[in-house]
């Protein structure tokens, strides 16, 4: 057993730990590539919805969806977007761990506080893309003045809420149906 214990198992737990760096790595840099392909997937879908919606005026105003990354996320928003930079390389051998150490920090402190459920619940919120960006309206006024929705909506009567609304329901109906698209599909 002695022998063991100082031959063997030496050995056995550096390997294990090599296996373990390898398996975070892989897991990190699976997320960060997947999460970034997400972002830019819905900020190409909101691109679309703004295309759809460029010529279009309700009431003489024209609406756009804006989105910008959410505060509580910026560090690793900003992370996994320059991740992109270094496709095919390692991110943990290379630079990017240091530019975006803070990213780094506040995501492994969301995933390892805590107990196992509550582990899951951060897993969760921090693999869902939508939680990584703020999103709103821009509203276009005749006039040329531009105003954002949250900025305004609680001095707005009823009415003027709710074209935002459907605004946005056309817009989602038009993406839907593919009716901006040079071929339109069978819908």
């Amino acid at each position: 057993r002695e022998r063991f214990i100082q031959s063997e198992l030496p050995q056995y737990e550096q390997r294990i730990a090599a296996q373990r760096a390898l398996a975070e790595q892989e897991l990190v840099e699976n997320f960060i590539h997947r999460l970034r392909e997400q972002v830019e997937d819905a900020r190409q879908q909101l691109d679309y919805l703004n295309t759809t919606l460029r010529d279009l005026r309700f009431g003489g105003e024209r609406f756009e969806f804006v989105a910008r990354p959410a505060p509580a996320l910026k560090p690793v928003y900003d992370m996994v977007m320059d991740s992109q930079q270094i496709l095919g390389d390692s991110l943990f051998e290379s630079d990017f761990r240091q530019k975006h150490q803070q990213g780094w920090d506040l995501l492994f402190e969301r995933l390892t506080a805590g107990q196992a459920d509550e582990a899951a619940v951060e897993l969760r919120e921090l693999q869902d893309y939508r939680n990584y960006l703020e999103y709103d309206i821009r509203i276009h006024y005749p006039n040329g003045d531009r105003a954002l929705l949250s900025q305004i909506n609680a001095k707005k009567s009823g009415g003027e809420t709710t074209t935002p609304f459907y605004v946005a329901m056309a817009a989602s109906f038009a993406q839907a149906y593919r009716l901006n698209q040079p071929r339109p599909s069978d819908t």
